[in-house]
């Protein structure tokens, strides 16, 4: 399902094409993905070369889980409000170049932290406080949000008009799929 409300969400920006970063960065969330019960978001910048199709074909290579895994796309206003305005992350949709830090997300909405992709001990600190959230044990974890009060407005919890990014489905590929 595309709704992303109640879920503890681990987002991050790529896209298809780049050979550098990229690669390491999702084999990261691979990992997190076979050991965390939560949803992972992940959201190109690159929307003019990633359409579903290719988003489908990259989604296999990192064994994405349909069930726990999105891969975003949508018109560049929409892609740059999520990633630039709402989490205050660095996306060049021009030339494409991204953030590899990973977002956590909690049940609310609410950024919770900012974790470096290319750290042990930020994916040790990432995979402790995702848990302690899915879990409803949080609490320990507040400090992870001193000065981190992004809002995901709705935003990347809806899909439909209105600049909104479209959820796509891998399995489904080319459909929308409404929330």
């Amino acid at each position: 399902g595309s709704d992303y409300r109640n879920h503890v969400v681990i987002l991050n920006s790529f896209f298809s094409s780049c050979e550098t970063v990229c690669p390491l960065m999702m084999k990261k969330v691979e990992a997190l993905q076979e050991k965390l019960n939560v949803k992972f978001v992940s959201i190109t910048v690159n929307p003019d070369i990633d359409n579903p199709e290719v988003l489908k074909e990259y989604a296999k290579r990192f064994n994405a889980d349909a069930q726990k895994w999105s891969f975003l796309t949508g018109s560049k206003e929409a892609i740059k409000n999520v990633l630039e305005t709402q989490l205050k992350l660095a996306a060049d949709l021009e030339h494409p170049t991204h953030s590899t830090r990973l977002t956590l997300i909690d049940q609310q909405g609410d950024v919770k932290g900012y974790f470096d992709s290319s750290s042990e001990e930020d994916l040790s600190k990432l995979e402790a406080a995702a848990n302690a959230l899915a879990s409803g044990t949080a609490g320990y974890f507040r400090f992870l949000t001193s000065g981190l009060v992004a809002k995901i407005q709705g935003t990347v919890t809806q899909t439909g008009g209105g600049g909104d990014l479209n959820f796509y489905s891998y399995e489904q590929s080319g459909v929308k799929v409404d929330g």
